[in-house]
């Protein structure tokens, strides 16, 4: 499922090598900006900043990460608002439960 995110909030990752390039796909991709930013202590970083949008559901996105190297990443996401029912995401699975 991925790793939740609450709009208007930003999300910090640390890159395995640097000269990496990211994209980003999904539904949610228009909500999330990403930004490469330089570190002095470990290399580079990728910061997500998720649009401060109200939401009625889940919106999924994934970050793709490819490296000079040939290594790559795909990392799953999700931006959530604190009033989003956790169970109104069409491909969330939460049906199983459900009676």
């Amino acid at each position: 499922m991925g790793e939740g995110i609450m709009p208007g909030t930003s999300h910090k990752l640390a890159l395995l090598e640097a000269d990496a390039s990211v994209e980003v796909s999904g539904d949610g991709a228009g909500l999330v900006k990403v930004e490469v930013m330089p570190t002095t202590d470990t290399g580079d970083c990728v910061v997500l900043h998720v649009a401060d949008e109200k939401l009625r559901e889940e919106v999924s996105f994934d970050l793709h990460v490819s490296y000079r190297s040939g290594l790559q990443e795909h990392l799953r996401f999700f931006a959530v608002s604190p009033t989003t029912p956790s169970n109104t995401k069409s491909d969330s699975g939460m049906a199983e439960f459900e009676e």
